[in-house]
C-alpha cells in the first residue's frame, strides 16, 4: 500500500508543479483502510509520514474514502499518531472510538535536523516519556542519548547531496513512541525516506571491514560476489553492518545509534530491535537471558530506513 500511495502522491505533486491543477491542490481520494484489522506504531508512522511529506512540499489537501467502514482500533491508532489531522479527516463513524489496549501513541514528530524548535519540542517530549518509565536515572539518560543520536545519524547521513531519487524528497525524519503500561513496554520508531543502509554502506569510513566480511559470507552461502545493486541480500548487508559497527570505533551511517540500541536492550529484561532498509530486514530479540538475531530480504522495497526499538522495563 505504501508504494502505491507514494506513487499516486508523486504523480499528483508533479502535476501540480506543472500547473495542471491550478485551482486546488491534488486530492488523493482512494485511501481505504476498511479491510485493515489493526495497525501498529511502525506501519502508522510510515503511512502518516508519506502524507506529511506533502506538507513539506507544499501539498496540504488529501482525503480518504469509506472511513465509516474502518475498524475503530485502526481509526484510533491513526488519530493518535496524527494522520487524521494531516488528512483533515473528521470521523463520521457511529462506532465508538476505542483505547488501543493500554498503548498510548505519541503523535508523529518530524524535522530535518536535531536542532531548532521542532527538534527541541521532540526532545522535550522524549524526555517526558522517559521520565515516566521505571528506569534508573542512568538508564533514563542513556535512552535519551540513544534516541537523539539515532535522529542525528538520519539528519546527517540519510540524504546525501549526490543521490538520485525516484520521488521528490523532503529530506526529513519522522518519529513516534508508544508506551504500554500494562505490559511495561516502550516502543520507539524512527523512519526516514533516505538512500538506505545498503546503498550508504560503501561510503562508510570502515567499509573495507564490512566489504571483506560481506564478500566472505556471500561467497560461502551463495557462491557469488556481493554487489551493492543486489537487493536480494539486503538483510545480510544490514546484519553485517551491525556487526562491523559494533566492533569498529569509527563513525558510520546509523553506526553508533543502532549498536547502542542493541546494547541497551541487553541491559533490560527483554526487548527487540528491528531494522527495515531498502529490501532488507534485521531483527534482534532478547527475552530474559535468551538472545537471537536474523536477517531477511523482501521482494518489496521500503524506500528508506525504519527502525523499531522496543524495551521491556
Amino acid at each position: 500500500m505504501l508504494a502505491k500511495i507514494r506513487e499516486m502522491n508523486e504523480k499528483a505533486y508533479k502535476a501540480t508543479r506543472k500547473g495542471r491543477l491550478k485551482l486546488r491542490p491534488s486530492k488523493i481520494k482512494w485511501i481505504d483502510m476498511s479491510t485493515t484489522e489493526r495497525i501498529g506504531p511502525s506501519a502508522a508512522l510510515a503511512l502518516a509520514s508519506e502524507f506529511h511529506r506533502l506538507h513539506y512540499l507544499g501539498q496540504t489537501s488529501s482525503t480518504a474514502i469509506d472511513i465509516h467502514r474502518w475498524k475503530p482500533e485502526v481509526i484510533e491508532s491513526l488519530r493518535q499518531i496524527g494522520l487524521l489531522d494531516i488528512l483533515k479527516i473528521t470521523s463520521k463513524s457511529k462506532k465508538p472510538l476505542v483505547n488501543v489496549g493500554t498503548t498510548a501513541i505519541l503523535p508523529l514528530r518530524s524535522a530535518k535536523s536535531v536542532i531548532g524548535a521542532e527538534a527541541d519540542e521532540l526532545n522535550g517530549e522524549i524526555a517526558g516519556i522517559v521520565s515516566q518509565i521505571d528506569f534508573s536515572d542512568e538508564l533514563r539518560s542513556e535512552v535519551y542519548d540513544v534516541l537523539v543520536e539515532a535522529m542525528d545519524n538520519v539528519a546527517t547521513h540519510a540524504y546525501p547531496d549526490n543521490a538520485v531519487w525516484a520521488f521528490t524528497h523532503a529530506k526529513a525524519w519522522w518519529m513516534t513512541a508508544a508506551v504500554n503500561a500494562d505490559e511495561r513496554k516502550l516502543t520507539v520508531v524512527i523512519y526516514d525516506q533516505g538512500v538506505s543502509i545498503p546503498v550508504r554502506l560503501p561510503t562508510w569510513q570502515n567499509y573495507y571491514l564490512a566489504d571483506r566480511l560481506l564478500q566472505r559470507l556471500v561467497s560461502r552461502f551463495f557462491g557469488t560476489r556481493y554487489e551493492v545493486s543486489d537487493r536480494t541480500k539486503d538483510g545480510l548487508v544490514i546484519r553485517t553492518a551491525m556487526k562491523v559497527a559494533v566492533t569498529s570505533t569509527g563513525k558510520s551511517y546509523h553506526g553508533k545509534g543502532l549498536p547502542r540500541m542493541k546494547a541497551f536492550i541487553e541491559k533490560c529484561r527483554g526487548g527487540s530491535l528491528r531494522i527495515l532498509s531498502r529490501s532488507g530486514e534485521y531483527r534482534f530479540h532478547k527475552k530474559d537471558k535468551v538472545k537471537s538475531d536474523k536477517d531477511l530480504s523482501h521482494d518489496v522495497e521500503l524506500g528508506g530506513t525504519l527502525i523499531e526499538w522496543e524495551v521491556s522495563y
